[in-house]
C-alpha cells in the first residue's frame, strides 16, 4: 500500500494477493479509511484488490459496501482481467469525486488492463450569491394575526361558498402581502461561518488576529502560551457553536435526510448545482428566459397525459359497464355532514407542517398562527359548500415546480413536475377524504387486495399477501408467474367521466357527487421559474397531484380491476402498482386462460384511460427449481413477456427464488450511504443528533420492508454496516465490540428488530391465526399458544410465515392481550435490553421477556 497526498487530493494504491483472507485485508483497510477520512479531502483509492465486482457474492458485496460507507464509489463494473474465457473486474478505482473521463485501456503486455480516470481540477472561487426569501418569525405572524382579527368581523356570510371564501383568502392574502415581505440575503458560499457565529464569536476572532499581529514583535513564552491558549479555546467554542447550529438545523427540518446532505456537501465542498439557470431545447431552440421555460414547462406538463393516453380506445360506458359486470352496486347513499369549528382547528392540526408555500406564497405554518381565528369561517364555508355541492375555484389553483430526475438538462421530459396546492385546500380535502373513506369502509366497498392509502394497510401488507400466494403454490407443488405492471402517468390520465359514473355506481350521489365534480373541474396550474410564472393552463384530466383526496379517487377509480381478474388468480394493487401471480403446474406451458386473464387486464386498462407500458412491465417465473423455463408464452400487446430474474415491487426487490440476495446488495449499497451520513454528522454535530440521523435515515432503510427479508442468509451483511453506524455514532473503533452497547443506547439490533416486526404482525393479525384451545378443548397450559402450520417445504417454513408464530408463542400470556399500543412498547422494551445477535439467540433464550 502506498500513499501520495496533493493539495485536495489523497491518492492510495493498494495490492491484495489472491491468498490473503479478507477479514484481515478489510480491517487493514477500514483503519486507513478512517484515518483519510479525518483529512478533509477528497480520495482516491486504487490497486488490484484481486475481488471479482462483476459477481454478486457475499465478499463483493462487503466490499463495495465498506467503500460506500466512507462515500467512496467504484468507477468500473466492467471485467479489468482477461484470462482466455475467464473475464474478472478485480482492479478498481475507488474515490468520492465525480471523474471527467473513464475508460479502461487494454492491449498490454498484461493480462490486466489499464484503468485510466481524469478528474476535475476545483478552482473554489469567493462568489457572493443572491437569495430572496420572505422571514417569518413570531413578530410578524402576531402582526399578521392581529391585523386578521381587526379585518373579519366584516365579513359576511350571505352568498355562495365561491363568494364567502374569495372574500375570506382576499383578507388573508391582503395581510400577507403588506407584513411579510420578502428581502434580499447575500451570502458567501464559502463563508458558512456567519451562519452561527454569534456576536461574542466575531469579537473573539477579531481578538485573536490582534494577538496574532503582536505575536510577530512579541516573543516572550509567557505571551505565547496565552495565545495557544485563547486559539484553543476560541476554536473549541467554535466548534460548539457550528454544531449546535447544524442540529437544530436538522431537527427542525422536515426532511432531515434532504437536510443532512446538504450539509455533508457543502461542509466537504461538493454542492451541487441549483436548478436556477434553466434552459430548455425545444424544437432545437434554447430557450433561456425564464418566462419561456415556464411556459415550455406548462406545455410539456398539460400535453403528457394526451400524448400518453392518444392510441387508447377509452370508454367510460364500457368502463362503467365491467364495473356493473363484477361488483354489486352500493345500496347506500353518501352524504356529508356539517362540521364545527373545533372540526376545522383539529383536522388542519393533523397537516404537516412545512416550509412549502403555495401561489400565493401562504405555508401552512402561517395559517396556522390563525387557524383558531379562521375556524368558524372556514366551518361555515365549508358546510355551504358541501350543501350547495360546489367548491371554491381559488383553491383549485396549484403551483407547479419542475424537479430534475435523471438525463440531459435540456429535455422537459426528463423533469418530474411537484404540485403545490393552495393551503387551505388541504383542509377541505381532510374533511372530505375523512368522510368519504368511512362511508366507503362502512360499507365494505373497497376490495380486500387493495394497499395503498387505505387506513391499516402498508406497503410491507401488500409484499406479505404476494408472498402469500407465491408461498401457496410452491406448497402444491407449483411455479408461481408474477406479472408486475407499469402504469404510465396512471394518476394524471384518470378519465374525469369514468370516475364519475364509478362514484356515483358506489352510493356517491346528488350534491356530493357535484361537489366532486366540482373539485376535478376548472383546476388550473402554473409553472414557477425563479419567481417567474407561466400563464397558466386548465388541467382536464387525472386527479391532482399533491392534493389529499386525489390518492383515494384513484383507488375508487380502480376497485373494480380485483372483480375483474376474479378468484382463479391473484392480484394485489398498491395505488398505481398492479401485481398478478398465476399459479402453474410445474413442466408445464402457459395455459390460454393465463393469456386470457392479461388480454382482460389490458382491456380494463384501455377502456379506463391507463397506458400500460409494456417495455417496463415485468415477468418473474417463481420457482424453486433450478432450472429456469425462458419461453413462458406470455404476451402482452402480440409481444412475448420475456422472465427476468427479479424485479421490485413497492421498493424491495424479489428474486425468482425469494432468497434475497439481489435485494441485500441494493439494501447494502444504499446503507453505505447512510452509514457514511451517519459518520459525517456525528464528526459535525453531536451523539443526540447523530442518534437523529441514524433513525430518520439508516434506521428507516434498513427497518423497511425487514418481516420479508430479515432472515436471510446474506443479512449478516446488513448487520455489519449497522454497527458500522452504530460505531460511528458513538467514535468507537472499527472492531469494537458492540454487544453491551447495543443494550445502553435503546436501539434496536437488526436480529431483534426483525422479530418485534414478526411479533408485532402476528399481534395485529391474532384473528387469521388458530389457537391451540380452538382445536381441542382439553384444559392444558399451553392453550393460549397458536396453532404453527405444516409447511412442505423447509423454504417456507423457515420463512416468517413460518416462523412468526414460533416467535410469538415466546411471549407471555399476559402480554398477549395487552392493546397493540402497550404491547408494542413492552417488547420493544425487553428487545432493548436484551441486544439479540442473532434470531438463534432469542429461540435459546428461556427468559426473553424477563
Amino acid at each position: 500500500m502506498a500513499c501520495v497526498e496533493l493539495e485536495h487530493l489523497i491518492v492510495v494504491s493498494v495490492y491484495r494477493p489472491p491468498c490473503a483472507t479478507y477479514d484481515h485485508f478489510e480491517r487493514i483497510v477500514e483503519e486507513v479509511l478512517l484515518k483519510l477520512s479525518k483529512q478533509n479531502k477528497s480520495v482516491v483509492m486504487c490497486g488490484d484488490f484481486n475481488i471479482n465486482l462483476l459477481e454478486t457474492s457475499s465478499i463483493s458485496i462487503k466490499f463495495s459496501s465498506l467503500f460506500k460507507s466512507y462515500n467512496l464509489v467504484n468507477l468500473f463494473l466492467e471485467p479489468t482481467r482477461i484470462a482466455g474465457p475467464s473475464a474478472t473486474c478485480i482492479d478498481n478505482i475507488f474515490t468520492d469525486v465525480k471523474p471527467l473521463h473513464k475508460s479502461i485501456i487494454q492491449n498490454l503486455s498484461s493480462d490486466h488492463c489499464g484503468q485510466l480516470v481524469s478528474l476535475p481540477y476545483i478552482h473554489k472561487k469567493q462568489k457572493n450569491k443572491k437569495v430572496v426569501f420572505v422571514p417569518i418569525n413570531e413578530h410578524r405572524l402576531e402582526r399578521f394575526r392581529s391585523n386578521i382579527i381587526k379585518r373579519l368581523p366584516s365579513l359576511s356570510f350571505k352568498n355562495s361558498a365561491n363568494y364567502l371564501y374569495a372574500t375570506l383568502f382576499e383578507i388573508i392574502r391582503c395581510e400577507f402581502s403588506r407584513i411579510f415581505t420578502s428581502k434580499t440575503f447575500s451570502f458567501n458560499s464559502r463563508k458558512s461561518f456567519n451562519e452561527w457565529a454569534t456576536v461574542g464569536i466575531y469579537k473573539s476572532r477579531r481578538r485573536l488576529y490582534e494577538l496574532y499581529d503582536e505575536r510577530s514583535y512579541n516573543s516572550s513564552v509567557i505571551f505565547r502560551d496565552y495565545v495557544k491558549t485563547y486559539s484553543k479555546i476560541f476554536k473549541k467554542v467554535c466548534s460548539t457553536a457550528k454544531a449546535l447550529h447544524l442540529s437544530n438545523k436538522i431537527k427542525t427540518a422536515s426532511d432531515k435526510i434532504k437536510m443532512t446532505w446538504r450539509i455533508i456537501n457543502s461542509e466537504t465542498g461538493k454542492v451541487k448545482p441549483r436548478n436556477s439557470d434553466f434552459q430548455l431545447n425545444i424544437n432545437n431552440n434554447l430557450t433561456r428566459s425564464d418566462q419561456e421555460v415556464a411556459m415550455a414547462f406548462e406545455k410539456h406538463f398539460t400535453d403528457v397525459p394526451f400524448l400518453t393516453t392518444k392510441s387508447l380506445n377509452s370508454s367510460p360506458t364500457v368502463a362503467e359497464s365491467l364495473l356493473k359486470q363484477n361488483v354489486k352496486a352500493c345500496s347506500n347513499t353518501f352524504k356529508f355532514h356539517r362540521v364545527l369549528p373545533k372540526d376545522i382547528v383539529k383536522y388542519f392540526k393533523t397537516i404537516d407542517v412545512k416550509k412549502t408555500a403555495d401561489l400565493w406564497g401562504i405555508s401552512v405554518k402561517v395559517i396556522l398562527s390563525i387557524i383558531d381565528t379562521l375556524a368558524p369561517y372556514l366551518a361555515t364555508i365549508f358546510n355551504i359548500s358541501v350543501e350547495s355541492g360546489v367548491f371554491p375555484d381559488l383553491m383549485k389553483h396549484s403551483k407547479v415546480i419542475p424537479i430534475f430526475k435523471s438525463g440531459s438538462t435540456l429535455d422537459p421530459a426528463n423533469f418530474r413536475p411537484i404540485s403545490v396546492l393552495p393551503t387551505l385546500s388541504k383542509l377541505f380535502e381532510k374533511i372530505i377524504l375523512d368522510q368519504m373513506l368511512s362511508f366507503f369502509t362502512i360499507n365494505k366497498l373497497l376490495h380486500n387486495n387493495q394497499f395503498g392509502f387505505t387506513r391499516g394497510r402498508s406497503t410491507t401488507d401488500a409484499g406479505v399477501e404476494l408472498i402469500k400466494h407465491i408461498f401457496c403454490a410452491w406448497e402444491n407443488s407449483e411455479d408461481a408467474l408474477g406479472i408486475f405492471c407499469d402504469l404510465s402517468k396512471a394518476f394524471d390520465c384518470v378519465h374525469h367521466e369514468t370516475l364519475i359514473r364509478k362514484l356515483q355506481y358506489y352510493g356517491v350521489k346528488n350534491t356530493a357527487l357535484k361537489l366532486i365534480i366540482s373539485y376535478l373541474s376548472n383546476r388550473k396550474q402554473k409553472v414557477i421559474i425563479n419567481g417567474k410564472s407561466s400563464s397558466g393552463s386548465p388541467v382536464l384530466m387525472g386527479v391532482p397531484q399533491g392534493s389529499i383526496l386525489g390518492p383515494f379517487l384513484f383507488l375508487v377509480y380502480i376497485n373494480d380491476l380485483p372483480h375483474l381478474v376474479g378468484d382463479s388468480h391473484d392480484i394485489v394493487l398498491f395505488a398505481d402498482d398492479t401485481s398478478l401471480i398465476f399459479k402453474l403446474k410445474r413442466q408445464s406451458f402457459i395455459c390460454d386462460e393465463v393469456n386470457n386473464a392479461i388480454s382482460k387486464l389490458v382491456h380494463w386498462f384501455n377502456v379506463n384511460n391507463l397506458h400500460l407500458n409494456g417495455n417496463k412491465t415485468n415477468c418473474v417465473k417463481f420457482t424453486t427449481t433450478n432450472v429456469q423455463n425462458l419461453n413462458t408464452n406470455v404476451f402482452l400487446n402480440g409481444e412475448e413477456l420475456s422472465p427476468v430474474v427479479s424485479t421490485v415491487f413497492l421498493g424491495i426487490t424479489l428474486d425468482a427464488k425469494l432468497q434475497w440476495g439481489p435485494h441485500i446488495s441494493k439494501l447494502a449499497s444504499r446503507l453505505s450511504s447512510a452509514a457514511y451520513a451517519v459518520k459525517k454528522i456525528r464528526s459535525l454535530t453531536s451523539v443526540e443528533t447523530a442518534r437523529l440521523v441514524y433513525f430518520s435515515y439508516f434506521h428507516s432503510i434498513m427497518s423497511y420492508g425487514i418481516l420479508l427479508w430479515g432472515n436471510a442468509a446474506d443479512s449478516e451483511t446488513i448487520f455489519v454496516l449497522q454497527k458500522r453506524a452504530i460505531r460511528a455514532i458513538y467514535n468507537l473503533k472499527p472492531r469494537e465490540s458492540l454487544r453491551d452497547k447495543f443494550k445502553e443506547i435503546n436501539i434496536l439490533t437488526l436480529a431483534s428488530q426483525y422479530i418485534y416486526e414478526n411479533l408485532m404482525y402476528v399481534h395485529k393479525n391474532k384473528d387469521s391465526f388458530s389457537k391451540r384451545s380452538d382445536i381441542h378443548s382439553v384444559n392444558t397450559r399451553n392453550k393460549h399458544k397458536l396453532v404453527i402450520p405444516v409447511s412442505r417445504l423447509h423454504r417456507v417454513s423457515n420463512s416468517f410465515l413460518g416462523q412468526c408464530i414460533r416467535y410469538y408463542n415466546k411471549v407471555p400470556e399476559s402480554v398477549q392481550v395487552l392493546s397493540i399500543t402497550k404491547f408494542k412498547c413492552f417488547i420493544k422494551l425487553k428487545l432493548y435490553k436484551k441486544g439479540y445477535y442473532s434470531i438463534n439467540e432469542y429461540m435459546v433464550d428461556n427468559n426473553p421477556w424477563e
